[in-house]
């Protein structure tokens, strides 16, 4: 399902969770959060506690790519584990440190029309040194955007799969490698992630984020089917052990995933289907998603500023701020997206072909 380059079912993918991401934070800040409470309060309910497993697609789909993406070093590593790691880092980090400043500034701007626990401290040389390098889990520090956590477990995540297969290509064979993927899984999944002490880290995260890994290799192997069901196997008995709605969402993706490109004319059909505007909004979307992931909760806080001045606000009133706020983060990410992450793609330090 590709369109001009762009995988149109992980596109998909990305949209969606975006979107719930940003809807989840909609019902978890802010005084407009309490309003949206009281006037629909199941949905709040839904979006404030299920919504925000839209965090396993991204693990798994993160996992997809990263071993698509290093798949073409398995055979010939012609360069550094440092050069790959570092690569990655900027490519996220550069653009997420830009999109921290701007809610840095939002937030000292919504401080003058509003006082609420959405707002974070002004933020110190160390603390901002600590997000630029993506430790502020790490380090304790009080997060200056929503979602920024995210973003440095998936450093993580991405440096410790590179390492795993530098060391399958360096010493031989990779089989070893695929071994040592499969047991840090199960590390993670029967372990790590049943103790939240452990999610500022990648261990934690490693079982949602290998099973998208396994997609991959289940879905290029000769026997797309077995190794599926080998996951689901694998999977499904580490849910026995303790249950866990993330876990079995994250194992859904990754199966559906892993099928989709075991079954070439099935990815094919459901391209086909797509009429041509479907396809480009889909692509512009799944491009623009990491950048709405990053800048919408600057919008948010302004949004809630706006709100909060209100002398009655009516539903009416709540239904305009929730249009404003999705309009006005999906058009920033559109700009954020042209204007800083694209340009940021390359390090500095690397000259453009």
């Amino acid at each position: 399902m590709r369109a001009r380059g762009r995988q149109l079912h992980i596109d998909s993918l990305k949209i969606i969770a975006a979107q719930l991401i940003v809807a989840h934070h909609l019902t978890a800040y802010g005084p407009l959060s309490k309003a949206l409470d009281e006037l629909l309060p199941t949905l709040t309910y839904w979006l404030f506690h299920d919504a925000r497993l839209a965090v396993q697609v991204f693990l798994v789909v993160g996992g997809y790519v990263a071993a698509m993406s290093l798949s073409n070093l398995s055979t010939a590593w012609n360069r550094s584990l440092w050069e790959v790691c570092v690569g990655r880092y900027w490519r996220l980090a550069a653009p997420c440190f830009v999109a921290v400043l701007l809610t840095c500034l939002c937030t000292e701007i919504a401080r003058f029309g509003m006082q609420d626990g959405m707002l974070s401290a002004a933020p110190s040389l160390v603390q901002l040194l600590g997000h630029a390098l993506l430790l502020q889990n790490l380090l304790g520090q009080e997060a200056l955007s929503a979602g920024i956590w995210y973003v440095a477990i998936d450093v993580q995540l991405f440096a410790l799969m590179a390492l795993l297969v530098w060391a399958g290509t360096s010493f031989k064979p990779i089989l070893w490698a695929r071994l040592a993927l499969v047991v840090l899984m199960a590390a993670s999944l029967l372990f790590f992630n049943l103790d939240e002490r452990w999610d500022v880290g990648a261990l934690y995260f490693w079982g949602a984020y290998g099973m998208g890994v396994c997609a991959y290799w289940a879905g290029t192997s000769r026997q797309p089917s077995k190794w599926l069901g080998l996951l689901a196997l694998g999977v499904g008995l580490a849910l026995l052990f303790e249950f866990r709605e993330r876990i079995a969402v994250a194992l859904a993706v990754a199966l559906w995933l892993g099928g989709l490109l075991g079954h070439p004319a099935l990815l094919a059909a459901s391209k086909e289907a797509l009429p041509l505007l479907g396809k480009r909004i889909i692509q512009w979307g799944g491009r623009t998603s990491y950048a709405l992931f990053l800048v919408h909760f600057a919008v948010l806080t302004l949004v809630n500023t706006m709100y909060a001045n209100l002398a009655q606000p009516s539903w009416a009133d709540v239904a305009a701020c929730l249009v404003l706020y999705w309009l006005a983060s999906m058009g920033l990410a559109a700009a954020f997206e042209r204007w800083v992450e694209r340009p940021l793609q390359t390090p500095p330090w690397i000259k453009p072909a």
